[in-house]
């Protein structure tokens, strides 16, 4: 192809990109100036209360139950070594309280080897949310995950398995 043929295929590309731009630009000025020539409605923030039980409804887009691990995996505080770990997680609540403290408990069932068993995991610590932004951190000194809180849904990506496998957990009222 020429390159007077290619640059005729790139130029209503760059044309679309901008018009789509200035577009979305108005309609942001829109919104932000009121969109209603100035009238009377109040403005500031919005008192949101975030206090609560967040349920898990999907990991990676999945309905629960959820695979997050399945391969060999070596137990570090028993040192043992096992050819087959699965970690499927059931269920799951995140609590947010009013004093900015939190806490997470997933229904798991863990199978290494041959042997299956039932459990719970849980955590608890204290959380910072920064307009959509929440990180939570761990009490115990385990470290923090961060996300989103938007509309009654809290979005994670975790590895709990503590595989190198990040999946995206999303937390609904």
């Amino acid at each position: 192809m020429t390159s007077q043929r290619r640059a005729a295929f790139v130029r209503p590309a760059r044309i679309h990109r901008v018009a789509s731009l200035l577009l979305a630009t108005a309609v942001l000025v829109t919104v932000a100036c009121g969109g209603n020539g100035g009238g009377d409605k109040a403005t500031g923030p919005a008192t949101k209360t975030v206090d609560g039980d967040y349920n898990l409804r999907t990991i990676d887009e999945n309905q629960l139950p959820v695979e997050v691990y399945h391969g060999p995996w070596l137990d570090p505080v028993n040192t043992r070594f096992y050819n087959q770990r699965i970690v499927v997680v059931k269920s799951g609540v995140i609590n947010l309280d009013a004093t900015d403290g939190w806490s997470m408990k997933l229904g798991v069932q863990v199978t290494l080897d041959d042997v299956t068993t039932q459990q719970t995991w849980s955590v608890e610590g204290s959380y910072e949310i920064d307009g959509e932004d929440i990180v939570l951190s761990a009490s115990d000194d385990g470290g923090e995950v961060s996300g989103t809180i938007n509309k009654g849904t809290i979005s994670l990506t975790m590895d709990l398995a503590g595989s190198d496998r990040v999946k995206a957990y999303s937390f609904k009222r």
